[in-house]
């Protein structure tokens, strides 16, 4: 609402006439794994067999992990879907990702740090036809403006977040209606279990770029994440900065 796609398109130097994909980079990862953030981000030798280390090295502390998809070959695979839809992939970073130098060459183009006001991520979220994300909460922007989503997860949540989010990452992401998981708005592949990583893989091969999005569920998404999906966040600020001030002079 007040954001003109065309006239994002053409602040942002887009083509306006082919499909956007915002792919959400990832913050490199603080794993408690030994190892595994090194394997991810391709930092070790790319012939090791990853997916097999994984599996001997960490399958017992994190049973539900039996493969490993590297960064690289997440990006190769988003960079193959969007490719063969003709869609121009922008992808959206923060300084603190620190992404690595390979992945430049797999977007179109890598926005940093932007303005606040406007939001850059909105902007190029309001520009885009769909999202494909690593874990983000750019996800939370994207259900808010409405676009389809596709989550890439490519470890269990106890391997890199704090104990004390990860209820709060349960709650509102990882459950049934949250925002990784909600038929209709988003779906997610959990790229650390083999048989989803290839259903990753034949998706990103195969599958079609959908960008239609269920009203119902996306409103239903945002008020249990958000509470609310009016876009009146600054309105609802302003009043009780005023009631704040008038209860002082009372």
């Amino acid at each position: 609402e007040g954001f003109d796609r065309t006239a994002l398109r053409r602040k942002h130097g887009i083509p306006a006439d082919q499909p956007v994909i915002y792919f959400a980079t990832a913050a490199r990862p603080r794993l408690r794994a030994a190892g595994l953030s090194a394997l991810y981000l391709g930092d070790i030798h790319s012939r090791l067999r990853v997916g097999s280390l994984a599996r001997r090295f960490w399958g017992r502390r994190y049973p539900q992990m039996d493969h490993l998809a590297t960064y690289r070959e997440i990006l190769r695979s988003v960079h193959g879907f969007a490719h063969r839809h003709g869609a121009y992939l922008i992808a959206k970073t923060r300084e603190k990702h620190r992404d690595p130098s390979f992945v430049i060459p797999y977007v179109d183009r890598l926005f940093p740090d932007g303005a606040y006001y406007p939001f850059l991520t909105l902007e190029l979220m309001h520009l885009a036809d769909a999202y494909i994300g690593l874990p983000s909460g750019a996800a939370l922007e994207a259900a808010f403006v409405g676009r389809r989503m596709t989550h890439i997860l490519p470890y269990p949540l106890e391997v890199y977040e704090s104990p004390a989010f990860i209820p709060m990452r349960r709650e509102f992401y990882a459950s049934p209606g949250g925002l990784w998981d909600a038929p209709g708005l988003a779906e997610r592949f959990h790229s650390y279990r083999r048989v989803e990583w290839e259903a990753f893989r034949e998706w990103a091969e195969t599958g079609k770029l959908v960008t239609d999005v269920d009203p119902a569920v996306r409103q239903s998404v945002v008020r249990k994440v958000i509470g609310f999906d009016d876009f009146k966040a600054s309105a609802r600020f302003l009043d009780l900065v005023e009631a704040s001030l008038g209860e002082e002079r009372r």
